[in-house]
């Protein structure tokens, strides 16, 4: 992967995405029966899903019990580390691929007279790799952990220590899926949102305010009509020193260098791809002065108002901080303590598109 240019990267990516969909759906059934049993409240899905995970890396029973026993959290590194050596995430996709093309399983004689007669058989589910990156890529796979998690938080057996565990374990896998692109701060949002109303077991005032803005109506309960507004939209709230991206720098051909940034984002449009050119403008000291992180995010926004897909502002903030925070990457091919901006996934993006940027800056001068 680290040999691919950014557009090979994406389109392999989408490729993927497309391959796990096509799967899902002719497997709607089985899938089904899949998202019910990690859903159960007895935990049964995620016992047999460990089980089976155990059975590639047998060394995760031992790192797991004691990171969980133990009152620091050294103990995940452990587990991420065990996890990215042991070739598991290979070999599921090595699984995915030899499954691929199989059939969904047939009925047996028993569940087909069973439903005959009017009884609902229990769903026998045969976990899986397609199974599992369908859940993790295309379903609710991140958010299962998470409801599970809060389960165990709010046992009355949990003790601080256990309830500690929890929160850590809820907090990485919120970043993981984030650093692996399969969730957006927006969706995780929407998502504790969406929780809170189901918490609490009043659903009313979230129905009211969704279905008015899936009418189109935004004048509200009242039915009082907002006055209308005039002044173009902009994502966040507006301040008075906010300005397009080109207004901070101090290079030579600044359109150029923008027309640059343009086509980076558009063919990268993932948070962490929004926030390379920052250092990359930072290290070839292109800006006219010191920009913190909400200055590049809301000038970059400014400056694209017409790429309507963009991320968000939010989310190339919080990136900013995500690509130079100390972690385990890969570099050199070998899992280290690095920094994203360091791994063998971005280090090499990042020099292409300084280079790029240097030559756009110098275009265009005598």
């Amino acid at each position: 992967m680290t040999d691919m240019t950014d557009e090979e990267q994406r389109a392999a990516s989408e490729a993927f995405k497309e391959r796990l969909l096509k799967w899902q759906n002719v497997h709607k059934e089985e899938y089904g029966h899949f998202t019910r049993l990690m859903q159960s409240q007895d935990c049964s899905g995620y016992i047999s899903f460990y089980k089976q995970v155990v059975k590639y890396i047998p060394q995760l029973e031992e790192d797991w019990s004691r990171a969980w026993n133990s009152d620091g959290m050294d103990g995940f590194d452990d587990i991420i580390r065990t996890v990215m050596t042991s070739g598991f995430p290979k070999s599921l996709l090595d699984d995915f691929a030899l499954h691929e093309g199989d059939p969904p399983p047939k009925k047996s004689l028993k569940e087909k007279l069973c439903r005959l007669i009017g009884i609902k058989p229990k769903p026998k589910v045969r976990l899986s790799a397609p199974l599992i990156l369908c859940w993790l890529y295309n379903g609710r796979g991140f958010e299962s952990i998470y409801e599970t998690l809060t389960r165990q938080m709010q046992s009355r057996w949990a003790d601080g220590m256990d309830k500690e565990k929890c929160m850590e374990s809820g907090l990485e896998l919120v970043k993981t899926s984030m650093d692996g692109g399969l969730r957006t701060q927006e969706k995780w949002d929407e998502y504790f949102r969406r929780k809170k109303v189901m918490d609490s077991g009043d659903m009313s005032g979230w129905v009211m305010e969704n279905a008015f803005r899936c009418s189109g109506n935004t004048s509200g309960a009242s039915g009082q009509a907002e006055p209308e507004s005039h002044e173009p939209k902009v994502s966040g709230r507006r301040k008075s020193g906010e300005q397009p991206l080109i207004n901070y720098l101090s290079c030579g051909n600044r359109e150029a260098v923008i027309a640059v940034i343009r086509q980076f984002v558009i063919a990268n449009n993932t948070a962490n791809c929004l926030a390379l050119p920052f250092f990359a403008l930072e290290q070839l000291e292109f800006f006219t002065r010191v920009i913190d992180a909400k200055e590049y995010s809301t000038g970059l926004a400014r400056q694209f108002a017409d790429l309507g897909n963009l991320k968000s502002e939010s989310s190339c903030r919080q990136a900013l901080g995500n690509l130079r925070k100390p972690q385990f990457v890969i570099i050199g091919g070998k899992q280290c303590n690095g920094t994203l901006l360091e791994s063998d996934e971005y280090a090499p993006r990042l020099e292409r598109l300084k280079t790029a940027l240097s030559e756009a800056a110098c275009s265009g001068q005598a």
